[in-house]
């Protein structure tokens, strides 16, 4: 099955059979609303697969569908969740992410999105009235490594203006950082093509000059979110954060779908990536990025121990012995998130009413050498808890926007999986 640009945003009445192999269009030609917004966060998931699920799923409750994301990152099923006029209840441990998913799910008015822009206009000219900027500027080892001295400058300047002009309070205030933290990138000399920081000295990069950044960013977020306030309903339920994390959880409000991309196995560290843009909105100092890798699955600082539950061990014990023969350390991580996963197939049960779904979209992943079926042991951990592997369909990956190189030891990943897990009635 393949789908147009223009297919792409049909109402599809039933999910893909068992199996199906899907093309999607080019994820950088549909309608993107507010997908735009935190753009360079790591790892982003297709907006198309909740789309699809959520067309498929909702005509089938009656009421107003309550979808749960336990790894919500930067908001892709919660916009299309709102799009489709659902609750949405989500969990995440990185403060960036969480900023970047309630900016560009919040409906903002015409004169909220004018004071944003006339705000990004009036920077530049206002800028020298900023005195004490260098309050602004982010704790960074070796920033001037990162930045030109007087990008240092701009920045500090545009973050001081943003917190004069809006409170903490203000319902603005998340989309106006989250559109500086897009430029963040761009104004310094680190490569915009590599997801983890990088200055490369054979290709030197020229920083783009943050004043016409921002603006040109604001506008492009404006455009977005007035295009998302006419798709959705101005007065649907926002985005409800839930406490804990994806592996340890409760939720008084029971659930009618559950829609995921959980991080693959040792393949992005989050942190690193965003911690340029995280430091210079605030959301980041040395102490949270400890914290947030200290909750990330399969990080090396929660390792799984040495007594493995037997839901794992029965499912992944061949796999890890073999890594374990050649890199011990990594074999313990691919059990450390076998175990995390466990922990959060449990936890998205208890969340879900009889008879729902949980859908989790993941890569496998190849590891020294050994592909590691992620979604088959997914689907073993979710039947080993009492619920039913009720549905399968994959895709090819056409935008590689988080292209790994790995010198040959696993590449990109091609093909993501998408299975469906059921509580029994």
């Amino acid at each position: 099955m393949s789908f147009s640009g223009a297919d792409s945003q049909q109402v599809f009445v039933d999910l893909p059979r068992w199996g199906q192999h899907l093309t999607f269009p080019s994820t950088r030609r549909t309608s993107r609303y507010t997908h735009v917004v935190g753009g360079r966060y790591p790892c982003r998931s297709i907006a198309l697969v909740p789309r699809l699920i959520l067309a498929a799923v909702s005509h089938r409750v009656s009421n107003q569908l309550v979808v749960l994301d336990p790894f919500m990152g930067s908001g892709t099923t919660a916009i299309e969740a709102r799009l489709a006029n659902a609750e949405t209840i989500g969990l995440e441990v990185d403060p960036y992410a969480r900023l970047v998913a309630t900016a560009s799910t919040q409906v903002y008015t015409d004169e909220q999105l004018f004071v944003i822009e006339r705000f990004s206009e009036s920077v530049e000219r206002n800028a020298r009235k900023i005195r004490g900027f260098r309050e602004f500027v982010p704790q960074l080892d070796n920033l001037d490594l990162w930045f030109p001295s007087t990008n240092i400058r701009k920045l500090a300047q545009i973050r001081g203006l943003i917190e004069e002009e809006f409170s903490k309070k203000s319902k603005s205030r998340g989309l106006v950082l989250a559109a500086f933290g897009d430029i963040v990138r761009a104004a310094s000399f680190a490569e915009r093509q590599s997801l983890k920081p990088y200055v490369s000295r054979r290709f030197p990069k020229t920083p783009g000059e943050p004043f016409r950044l921002f603006k040109s960013a604001v506008a492009t977020y404006v455009a977005a979110a007035s295009e998302y306030r006419k798709a959705t309903d101005q007065f649907g339920p926002p985005l409800r954060w839930a406490k804990g994390d994806a592996t340890n959880f409760t939720i008084s409000k029971k659930v009618d779908l559950a829609i995921t991309s959980p991080p693959y196995i040792n393949a992005m560290d989050y942190v690193r990536c965003i911690r340029l843009e995280s430091a210079w909105i605030g959301t980041g100092d040395s102490r949270i990025f400890r914290r947030v890798r200290e909750q990330q699955v399969g990080e090396t600082l929660r390792v799984a121990g040495t007594n493995l539950p037997e839901e794992v061990e029965s499912l992944v014990i061949s796999y890890s012995r073999r890594i374990a023969k050649l890199d011990p350390q990594r074999a313990t991580i691919v059990e450390t998130y076998f175990c995390d996963m466990l922990r959060n197939i449990r936890c998205v049960q208890r969340a879900l009413r009889p008879g729902s779904s949980y859908f989790l979209i993941v890569g496998d992943s190849t590891i020294r050498g050994l592909n590691v079926p992620t979604h088959r042991i997914l689907a073993g951990l979710g039947e080993s808890v009492g619920m039913d592997w009720s549905g399968y369909f994959k895709y090819d990956i056409r935008d590689h926007r988080t292209s790994i190189p790995r010198k040959n030891r696993g590449g990109k990943i091609r093909l993501e999986h998408v299975i469906q897990l059921t509580k029994p009635r």
